[in-house]
C-alpha cells in the first residue's frame, strides 16, 4: 500500500538522521576513518538530488559547526538543477519558435534525461509528453504543408502532381507504427491498402489526360450543335470517366479500410490519439472532414471529375439557354412556327445530354451507399437536381412544341371564323355559320386538355421532387409558365367558341333592354306623379304637388309591360344557361346572362315596385278624397254654428275645413278644388266675421263704458283691466285698434306708472318685509314725538335717527314710497320746524320748475302729493298738482271751446254721410269721428256714431288664410322649428306678399313677433 508523500518524507527524514548519528559514532569509534558528507557526494552522483537535500537539511541540524560545508553541497544541487531548468525551457522555446526543427527538440530532450538518470515521475512524464508533443507539431506541420501544397496542385490542374504529394506525407509517423508492436499481420494489411493507393496514384496522369482530352471532345460537338459527332464524342467520354471512377473507388476503399483499423484499435486504447500513422494515412488520401474543398488523393480524381463533368453541363446549360430563348421569344411574339422549332430543338439536346450528367451516379455506391458523405449529399443536392430540372426542361419544351403547333392552328380558325361572320346576316344563317365554327375550336380544345393532362402529372412529380429539396426553382417557373400557356390557348379556344354565342345573347338581350327601359320611363312617370312635381303655382314655386289619379295609370301600364318582359327573360336565361359549361361560364357569355340576371332582378323590381306605388296611389288617392270629404263635412258644422251665433265653433270648423281641404291637396293636387275651397272658406269666414262683429261692437262698447267709470273713480287697476278686455274683444273681428279703447287705456296706464312704487301692494313678494320696516319706522317716529313733547330732544333725535334707518332700508327697494317719504318728511318738521319750513318751500319751487318745462313730471308729481300729505293748504298746491296731472296725461283738461266745435263739426260731416249710405265713403266717415273723439273724449255722438258705422262695415280681421298662405305659413313653421329662421321668415315675407290680409291673423302675427324677437 503507498503512502501518503508526508509519511514518505518523515520516514526518510528519520533514517537520514539515524545514518547520520550511526557514522559519527562508527567514525569516532573508528578513530575518524569516514567523513559523514561522503555519504551527501554519492546521493549527487547518482542524481539523487532530492534526497541530497535532505541528508543536508539533517546534517546541518546535526552538525551546526559543519555548516558551511554542507551549504557548499546544496548550493552545487542548485546550480545543477538550475543548469537543468534553463535547458528545459530552451525545450519549450524551440517548441514554439521552431516547431518542425525535430532535431533540435530530440536532442534537447537527451541532454534533459543526461541531467539526470532517475528523475522523479512528473519529470519523467514530463519529457515523455514534451518528446510525443515535439514528435507530433512536427508531423502535424508537415502535414498541413503537405495538404496546403496538394490544394495548390488541385487549384492549378496539376491533378497527378497533386496525388504524388498526398502520397508523400505516408512516412509520418510510419516508424513509429512499425515500433508500436502491433500484430505483423495487422501491420502488413496495412500497409497493403497504402499500396493500393500508391499504385492508382501512378495511373491517375495517364487516366486523366484520356478523360480531359474526350470531355474536351465532348465539349466542342455540344458547342457547335453537331449532332453526328455528339454519339461517338459521348461514348468515348463516358468510357473515361467509368475508368476514372473506377480508379477513384479503389482509392476510397482503401483510405476507409485505414479509417477503420484506426477506429478498432482507438476502441481498444482508451489513450490512442490522432498523433500516429493511420490518422494521418486515411486523412491524406480521403481529405479531412472538417474542410469544405476538395483534398486528398481522392479529392484530386473528384476535382478533375467535377471539372470535366462540369465543362459538358455547361456548354450544355448554354445550348439550352440560346434555344429556350429564341423559343420564348417567338411563342410571345406569337411566331407559332419558329416556336415549335426552337422549343423541339431544346429538347432533343437536352435529351441527348442527360446520359453524361448521368455519370454522376458512379458517384452513388461509396458517398451515399456505403457511406452517406456530404460530398455524396452535395452531389445528390447539386446534380441530382440538375438532372431532374433538365429532364423536366426536356418534357416541358416537347410539349411547348405541341402548344405551338396548337397556337397556330387557333389563329387559322379565329381568321376563318372572322370571314364567316359578317354583317346582315339574318338569325338562322348566323347561328349556322356559328356553329361550323364552333366544331374546330372543339377539337383544338380536346388537344388542350390532353396536354395539360400531361402537365398535371408532371407536376406531381414536380411537387415530389420539391417536397425532397430536388426540385430547381427554375422548373417550378417554367412548370408554371406552361401551365399558364396551355390555359391561355384553352381559354383562346374557348374564348373562340363562345364568341358566336356571346354576340347572340347580345342581340336578344339588347331587345329587352330597350322594351324594359320603355316600361320603366312609364313607371318613372307613375313614380313621379305619385311622389310629387315641382309646383307650376306661381304662389308656391317650392311646393311639391302630387297627382295619384294620373300615377295609378301609368303604373298599370308599366306592370303590364314588365310582366311581358320578365317572361322573356326567363325563356332567355334557360337557353343561354343550359349550353356546354365553358360556354354559359365563359365571360363573354356569362356577361348577359348576368345581365340578363340583373335585369330580371330589376324587372321583378319594377314589376313589385309598380303594384306597391299603385296601392300607395290608390291609398292617397283615398286620403285625398277622405280630407275633402270631412272638410265639406267642416264646412257644413261651421254653416251650422253660424246660425246659431256659435262664433268660437264656427271659426273651429273652418279652420278644420282649411287643414282638411290643404290634407286633400297634399295628397293630391287639384287646382279646381283649391280655387273652390278657397272662395267657399273665404264666404263662410266674411258671414262669420259680420255676424260675430255686431255683437263685438256692443261689448266693445259696455267694456269702454265700465273703464272710463273706474278711472275716473281713480280705480286704475280695474280701468286698466276692464279697457284691456275691450282691446281683446274688439279684437276678434277688427285688425285695426279702436280709437276710444286706446285713447283712455293711455290714460290709465300712465296713472298706473306715476302711482307704480309709492304703495306697496300685499301681493308684492316684498310686501312682509317692507310692512314691518314702516312700522318699526312708525313706531320710532312715535316714540320720538312723545319724548320731544316731554323735552327730552336728545332720546327724541335717537328715536328719529332710528326711523330714518328703517325708512332708508325701504326707499332703497322703493325710492317713491309714499308712506316713507311723508314720514321722513314730518321726522324733518319735529327735529328742526325753520329748516322743515325753508325744504318744504325749495321742494315746491324744484315741483313746479320740473312741471313747468316738462321735465321728470313723475318725481315732481310725487314730491307735491308728499308736500300734500304735510300740508294740503299750502298756497298753490293743489292747482300745481292738478296741473301736474293734465301734464301727465290721466287727467282731462278743462274743456277747449274750439276743439268741442271742430269735434261736432266732424261729428255732423261723418253722420252726413253714413246717413247718405255712401259705403264706399264709411271708412273716411269712421276715420272723421275717431278725430272728433280724440279732440273731445266726452263726444257721446260721435261715440254712438262710431258704433253704428262700425257695425254696419263689419270686422276687417282674417279668420282664416287661403290655401297658399296656409301652406306657406306650415313652412314657416316647420323652419322656425327647425332652427332655421331666414327660410322662416322668407316665407312669412312671401305669405304678405301674395295674401296681405293674412298678416292679420293671430297664429301669423304670433310667428311673426317670435321670428322678430329673435332679430329676424
Amino acid at each position: 500500500m503507498n503512502s501518503p508523500p508526508g509519511q514518505r518524507a518523515m520516514r526518510f527524514l528519520a533514517l537520514v538522521s539515524f545514518i547520520i548519528l550511526m557514522g559519527a559514532a562508527s567514525s569516532w569509534a573508528m578513530g575518524g576513518r569516514e567523513d559523514p558528507l561522503v555519504l551527501a557526494d554519492r546521493l549527487i552522483e547518482d542524481q539523487k538530488y532530492d534526497e541530497a537535500i535532505l541528508y543536508l537539511s539533517e546534517f546541518i541540524k546535526l552538525y551546526p559547526d559543519r555548516f558551511d560545508q554542507a551549504q557548499a553541497k546544496l548550493r552545487k544541487i542548485t546550480r545543477i538543477r538550475t543548469a537543468y531548468n534553463e535547458k528545459a525551457l530552451a525545450l519549450l522555446e524551440t517548441m514554439v519558435n521552431e516547431p518542425t526543427n525535430e532535431e533540435k527538440k530530440i536532442a534537447m530532450i537527451r541532454e534533459l534525461e543526461n541531467f539526470e538518470k532517475n528523475p522523479s515521475p512528473a519529470v519523467k512524464d514530463f519529457i515523455s509528453r514534451t518528446k510525443d508533443l515535439a514528435l507530433f507539431t512536427y508531423n502535424r506541420a508537415k502535414f498541413e504543408e503537405i495538404m496546403e501544397e496538394g490544394r495548390f496542385l488541385i487549384d492549378a490542374r496539376r491533378f497527378a502532381e497533386a496525388a504524388r504529394t498526398y502520397q508523400r506525407g505516408f512516412e509520418l509517423y510510419r516508424p513509429e507504427f512499425v515500433d508500436e508492436g502491433y500484430d505483423p499481420a495487422f501491420v502488413r494489411r496495412i500497409f497493403d491498402q497504402e499500396q493500393v493507393v500508391i499504385d492508382a496514384i501512378a495511373r491517375l496522369e495517364s487516366m486523366g489526360q484520356n478523360m480531359e482530352t474526350a470531355f474536351t471532345d465532348l465539349v466542342a460537338a455540344v458547342a457547335s450543335r453537331d449532332t453526328i459527332g455528339f454519339v461517338p464524342a459521348r461514348s468515348i467520354a463516358e468510357a473515361a470517366a467509368l475508368a476514372l471512377a473506377d480508379q477513384r473507388q479503389k482509392i476510397v476503399n482503401a483510405g476507409r479500410t485505414l479509417e477503420a483499423a484506426f477506429a478498432e484499435l482507438a476502441a481498444a486504447d482508451p489513450n490512442l490519439t490522432d498523433s500516429s500513422y493511420l490518422p494521418f494515412a486515411y486523412r491524406l488520401i480521403l481529405g479531412r472532414r472538417t474542410e469544405s474543398e476538395l483534398e486528398g488523393v481522392a479529392g484530386t480524381i473528384d476535382a478533375q471529375w467535377t471539372i470535366a463533368m462540369g465543362s459538358v453541363q455547361n456548354v450544355l446549360e448554354s445550348t439550352v439557354v440560346e434555344t429556350m430563348k429564341t423559343a420564348t421569344q417567338a411563342f410571345a411574339a406569337e411566331e407559332w412556327q419558329l416556336a415549335r422549332e426552337s422549343f423541339a430543338e431544346t429538347s432533343q439536346w437536352i435529351a441527348r445530354g442527360l446520359p453524361v450528367l448521368a455519370l454522376w451516379a458512379l458517384y452513388s455506391p461509396q458517398e451515399l451507399d456505403e457511406y452517406s458523405t456530404p460530398l455524396g449529399q452535395a452531389v445528390l443536392a447539386t446534380k441530382g437536381s440538375d438532372y431532374l430540372r433538365l429532364q423536366h426542361l426536356a418534357e416541358t419544351s416537347a410539349a411547348q412544341a405541341e402548344l405551338a403547333a396548337l397556337q397556330l392552328d387557333l389563329d387559322n380558325g379565329a381568321t376563318r371564323l372572322a370571314d364567316a361572320v359578317t354583317e346582315g346576316l339574318d338569325r338562322a344563317q348566323g347561328l349556322a355559320a356559328f356553329q361550323s365554327s364552333r366544331e374546330i375550336f372543339i377539337q383544338a380544345s380536346v388537344a388542350l386538355e390532353n396536354l395539360r393532362e400531361a402537365s398535371g402529372n408532371r407536376a406531381e412529380r414536380l411537387l415530389g421532387w420539391n417536397e425532397s429539396g430536388y426540385a430547381h426553382e427554375s422548373s417550378l417557373a417554367i412548370q408554371g409558365m406552361y401551365d399558364g400557356q396551355v390555359s391561355n390557348a384553352l381559354d383562346k379556344a374557348q374564348l373562340n367558341e363562345t364568341s358566336t354565342v356571346a354576340r347572340a345573347a347580345s342581340f336578344e338581350f339588347g331587345l329587352m333592354v330597350a322594351e324594359s327601359e320603355a316600361a320603366n320611363e312609364r313607371l318613372a312617370r307613375g313614380r313621379n306623379l305619385l311622389e310629387g312635381l315641382p309646383s307650376d303655382d306661381p304662389s308656391l314655386p317650392d311646393a311639391i304637388f302630387r297627382f295619384p289619379s294620373r300615377s295609378i295609370a301609368e303604373l298599370t301600364n308599366a306592370e303590364g309591360a314588365l310582366v311581358r318582359i320578365a317572361t322573356d327573360i326567363q325563356a332567355f336565361l334557360v337557353k343561354y344557361q343550359g349550353e356546354t359549361a365553358y360556354i354559359s361560364s365563359a365571360a363573354s357569355v356569362l356577361e348577359w346572362t348576368e345581365r340578363s340576371t340583373t335585369l330580371r332582378t330589376t324587372t321583378a323590381a319594377g314589376i313589385a315596385e309598380s303594384r306597391a306605388l299603385a296601392i300607395r296611389a290608390r291609398e292617397q288617392k283615398q286620403l285625398a278624397d277622405s280630407s275633402r270629404l270631412e272638410a265639406e263635412r267642416r264646412i257644413a258644422e261651421a254653416s251650422a254654428a253660424l246660425r246659431a251665433n256659435n262664433f268660437g265653433t264656427a271659426r273651429e270648423r273652418i279652420e278644420r275645413a282649411r287643414e282638411r281641404f290643404l290634407t286633400s291637396l297634399s295628397f293630391e293636387q287639384d287646382p279646381d278644388l283649391r280655387r273652390s275651397s278657397d272662395a267657399q272658406l273665404a264666404a263662410i269666414a266674411s258671414a262669420i266675421l259680420k255676424a260675430e262683429n255686431d255683437l263685438v261692437v256692443a261689448d266693445t262698447r259696455r267694456l269702454l263704458t265700465e273703464g272710463r267709470s273706474f278711472y275716473l273713480q281713480g280705480i286704475f287697476d280695474r280701468a286698466e283691466s276692464t279697457l284691456l278686455q275691450a282691446r281683446a274683444r274688439w279684437s276678434t273681428t277688427n285688425a285695426t285698434p279702436e280709437v276710444e279703447v286706446e285713447y283712455w287705456l293711455r290714460l290709465v296706464q300712465t296713472a298706473l306708472t306715476v302711482k307704480t312704487g309709492r304703495d306697496i301692494p300685499s301681493t308684492a313678494p316684498l310686501f312682509p318685509e317692507m310692512s314691518q320696516l314702516l312700522s318699526l319706522a312708525q313706531k320710532y317716529y312715535d316714540d320720538g314725538a312723545n319724548l320731544l313733547n316731554r323735552g327730552d330732544k336728545t332720546s327724541a333725535l335717537r328715536s328719529f335717527a332710528q326711523a330714518r334707518q328703517k325708512i332708508g332700508e325701504v326707499k332703497v327697494i322703493f325710492p317713491l314710497n309714499q308712506t316713507a317719504r311723508v314720514l321722513e318728511l314730518r321726522i324733518d318738521q319735529l327735529s328742526d320746524a325753520g329748516e322743515f319750513n325753508r325744504k318744504f318751500a325749495r321742494l315746491f319751487d324744484e315741483a313746479k320748475t320740473k312741471i313747468n318745462t316738462g321735465a321728470d313730471l313723475t318725481t315732481a308729481y310725487s314730491d307735491l302729493k308728499d308736500l300734500e300729505a304735510i300740508n294740503s293748504r299750502y298756497p298753490g298746491l293743489q292747482a300745481l298738482i292738478a296741473q301736474a296731472e293734465i301734464r301727465l296725461g290721466f287727467r282731462q283738461p278743462p274743456p277747449d271751446p274750439r276743439a268741442i266745435a271742430e269735434a261736432r263739426s266732424l261729428t255732423d260731416a261723418a253722420r252726413r254721410i253714413f246717413d247718405s249710405g255712401d259705403v264706399a265713403q264709411f271708412s273716411f266717415a269712421r276715420t272723421q269721428v275717431e278725430r272728433a273723439i280724440l279732440l273731445d273724449p266726452n263726444n257721446t255722438a260721435a261715440s254712438q256714431l262710431k258704433d253704428r258705422i262700425a257695425t254696419y262695415i263689419g270686422g276687417d280681421t282674417t279668420i282664416v288664410l287661403n290655401s297658399s298662405a296656409e301652406t306657406l305659413y306650415n313652412e314657416a313653421v316647420a323652419f322656425f322649428t327647425g332652427g332655421n329662421y331666414i327660410s322662416a321668415r322668407a316665407r312669412l315675407t312671401r305669405l304678405g306678399d301674395i295674401f296681405p290680409q293674412g298678416r292679420s291673423v293671430q297664429k301669423v302675427a304670433d310667428l311673426d313677433a317670435r321670428l322678430s324677437a329673435l332679430g329676424y
